[in-house]
């Protein structure tokens, strides 16, 4: 899935880039699941009110 020109693949590579820390890869695993749940259209009610 693309949204506003990132890709899994993008988001991958720019976390990796910045230096992996504890943090960012408990963001990396969330933006992966969240692509995952776009793909499947399964919206979690927090994003749909963010």
């Amino acid at each position: 899935m693309n949204i506003l020109g990132m890709s899994k693949q993008w988001v991958s590579a720019q976390i990796k880039q910045k230096g992996e820390s504890k943090s960012l890869g408990y963001i990396d695993e969330t933006v992966t699941d969240l692509f995952d749940r776009l793909d499947r259209r399964v919206i979690p009610v927090p994003a749909i009110l963010a």
